[in-house]
């Protein structure tokens, strides 16, 4: 008997894996009822004599905030007829067509929307085929209307300018900009899932899905405008990865054009930098078109691609650009065993909390040799630091040499770092002088070019001021190539 419980049990989980969130909250908080009354041995008083049940004598409770719902006794489910009566005037509930029409549809499971749960076997072949249609569209072997879930499978995957950028340039929706603000209702039992038919701009997305979130509702909810119609929160999530990817896109396509416009002096070029001294601007592309825009775990963590675009042109760099040219360091000098420190860490304010954070990349493995940082302190400003462990001695790098920065920067090491490291020596702090940011956005860089010196034991040159364009170029190739490359070949997740 306990195997075909469990045999029974493992079929509902099954087909409840492949059910609409409505249809799945239903059933579910039926199973629940029925697990508490079954536990408390409440059975019989919850359901009727196993020999005289029926389909028309199983309720599920309507919450108060949903209309009524009858169901008419029948001796076949097929024939089943449901009655929705109408709501309210001025009621919250709401409906794609008026409440008084009657359903006598045939009972049947609804098809899972092609969104977030799909399972990984489903989720694969959708990401093959939309990468397989992306080759046709590249190589004009198809002209057919590129539909939204051609689009939602691509993107739910790895993706690159290679592979997502024919799809989506295929891909133009019509753009319906509301006049009024979004009005979040609840999904009505009875109600079809709206279609996707239109984009919204960002804006109009991003307000209804906080207004969606900030409910902080157990029902299901849709936003609503009057010259609109409905929108699901899975469809808003969708609208806002779409605009976003083709924004990423965007960004590449001016990265490629900013590496063509790049020029440099070969012989300015000096070590460590002249790894990348012959490599063409075609290779430099390459890695551009080809680099995952999507988020990729490197070292455990997630790093959005499209976010090291920053390194282009004349863009002040953000974290995971600073992170991500960290980790370039860590595996390129392993012999100096680098430690980082997460970044994150300043911006708490228990004590506690930030030497939990700053030891969140390994800073704190008694096995490093060294230990490198960097800080934003003033949230527009990037200073760094790299302390021997060997020698005792922590270098203090500010690009636009400010004394007051220098001393915020020690004490935050001295407060947060120090400890954590369990050194026992005192520790000598030298400011690093040989390096004078001139302009207003290069900080970030030049942090990272100190960094790479100190690990490489080099001298620093001032011709490096004339690189400038050449090392953010270099560094963005190599902190690409710490992600997944995705070619519009690939047929794997």
């Amino acid at each position: 008997m306990y195997s075909e419980s469990r045999a029974i049990l493992e079929k509902i989980a099954d087909v409840m894996s492949v059910q609409t969130t409505p249809t799945y909250k239903a059933a579910f908080a039926w199973l629940k009822d029925f697990h508490d009354n079954l536990k408390h041995g409440n059975v019989p008083a919850c359901m009727p004599p196993a020999e005289d049940a029926g389909a028309s004598q199983f309720t599920i409770a309507t919450p108060p905030h949903m209309p009524s719902t009858s169901v008419s006794p029948a001796p076949d489910v097929s024939t089943t007829s449901v009655t929705v009566t109408p709501v309210t005037p001025g009621s919250e509930d709401v409906s794609m067509s008026p409440v008084e029409e009657e359903y006598e549809d045939k009972a049947s499971v609804a098809a899972p929307m092609q969104a977030k749960g799909l399972r990984s076997q489903n989720r694969v072949k959708n990401l093959r085929k939309a990468r397989d249609l992306a080759r046709q569209i590249r190589q004009g072997k198809t002209h057919r209307v590129v539909e939204v879930n051609d689009v939602e499978a691509l993107l739910d995957g790895p993706y690159s300018m290679d592979t997502a950028k024919d799809v989506l340039a295929k891909f133009n929706p019509p753009v319906v900009s509301p006049t009024q603000a979004e009005d979040v209702r609840n999904f009505n039992v009875g109600q079809q899932l709206p279609q996707f038919k239109a984009m919204l701009p960002l804006d109009t997305v991003q307000s209804a899905t906080r207004a969606i979130h900030d409910k902080n509702s157990a029902h299901d909810l849709l936003a609503y405008w009057p010259d609109f119609g409905y929108a699901t929160l899975e469809y808003l999530e969708l609208m806002e990865r779409i605009i976003n990817a083709k924004n990423q896109l965007r960004d590449a396509a001016l990265t490629l054009v900013w590496i063509d416009r790049v020029e440099w002096c070969a012989s300015d070029v000096s070590t460590p930098f002249d790894d990348a001294r012959w490599l063409t601007k075609a290779e430099h592309k390459g890695v551009i078109m080809d680099m995952n825009l999507s988020t990729t775990l490197v070292s455990a963590n997630a790093t959005p691609g499209s976010l090291l675009l920053h390194f282009r042109e004349r863009l002040w760099l953000n974290t995971t650009c600073m992170v991500a040219g960290m980790q370039f360091m860590k595996e390129v000098y392993v012999r100096s065993k680098v430690g980082i420190v997460n970044p994150s860490y300043h911006a708490y304010s228990s004590l506690a909390k930030k030497r939990e954070v700053a030891a969140g990349y390994g800073a704190a493995d008694p096995n490093n040799e060294c230990v490198i940082g960097v800080l934003n302190l003033s949230e527009v400003h990037w200073v760094a630091f790299h302390l021997d462990k060997t020698t005792q001695v922590c270098k203090l790098i500010d690009p636009q040499q400010s004394s007051i920065t220098f001393t915020t920067l020690k004490k935050s090491i001295q407060f947060t770092v120090e400890p954590m490291l369990s050194m026992q020596s005192e520790i000598e702090y030298e400011e690093v002088r040989w390096c004078n940011q001139q302009d207003a956005n290069s900080c970030g860089v030049w942090c990272l070019v100190v960094l790479e010196l100190l690990l490489s034991k080099n001298e620093w040159d001032d011709s490096l001021y004339k690189l400038l364009p050449f090392l953010r170029m270099r560094y963005l190739n190599k902190c690409a190539n710490l992600l997944r490359h995705v070619s519009i070949n690939d047929d794997d997740e």
